[in-house]
């Protein structure tokens, strides 16, 4: 045989970039700790979840910009067409060791985002989950995890660091035993959303 080439068909993005100036993440959380003094959002057990419009407030003005920037790389290395984008909701969680975050996507919107503001060490990693269904039909012995046969995809916090994914990708947070107590895990997630005029219409639906 000859001309062997091996296509990767059907391929989940996956997105990483940093901040060279880790110092923003220090006025982010100096920003959410006042937010969250004020009463604004959600108190639960082991967590605080900010109001989602985060991106509205002036003191993240710059930084909304810049995740705005790193999302048009994203749309760009997709090939999709679009007048602009924006994000269209943004908010922050404050988390605890005990705390962890089922499988969920984000509808209604194109790219998710997660920035990692603080992360102590070994904090609750983000785990991308395998969209196929290919592990329901059979589980073969694995001689070395790659992208190619992985069931799930493992990330790290780490201060400063971003994702951004495609918004149908399942995602969680792994409750991070290793935690140490009196330690906290802040993240500012966000979906984004293009505008331009799709072409391409749905079947229509006859009610009867």
């Amino acid at each position: 045989m000859q001309n062997r080439k091996l296509e990767n068909i059907f391929v989940t993005p996956l997105f990483t970039s940093e901040f060279s100036d880790k110092g923003k993440c220090d006025s982010i959380e100096s920003f959410l700790r006042d937010l969250r003094k004020t009463g604004a959002g959600t108190e639960k057990k082991n967590t605080w979840q900010s109001p989602d419009n985060l991106h509205e407030y002036e003191e993240l003005k710059e930084i909304t910009v810049e995740l705005l920037q790193e999302s048009e790389i994203v749309f760009d290395a997709m090939k999709v067409s679009r007048e602009s984008v924006y994000i269209n909701n943004m908010w922050a969680q404050i988390t605890t060791h005990a705390n962890n975050h089922d499988v969920h996507i984000h509808p209604n919107s194109y790219i998710s985002g997660i920035l990692y503001v603080k992360s102590p060490p070994v904090c609750g990693e983000t785990i991308l989950h395998n969209p196929t269904l290919r592990d329901l039909m059979i589980q073969p012995e694995i001689t070395e995890f790659v992208p190619m046969n992985c069931a799930k995809w493992v990330v790290q916090p780490e201060k400063g660091k971003l994702l951004l994914f495609p918004s149908w990708i399942p995602h969680s947070v792994r409750q991070g035993y290793d935690f140490q107590d009196g330690e906290e895990r802040i993240s500012l997630a966000f979906t984004v959303m293009f505008k331009a005029a799709v072409k391409t219409f749905t079947t229509k639906i006859k009610y009867i």
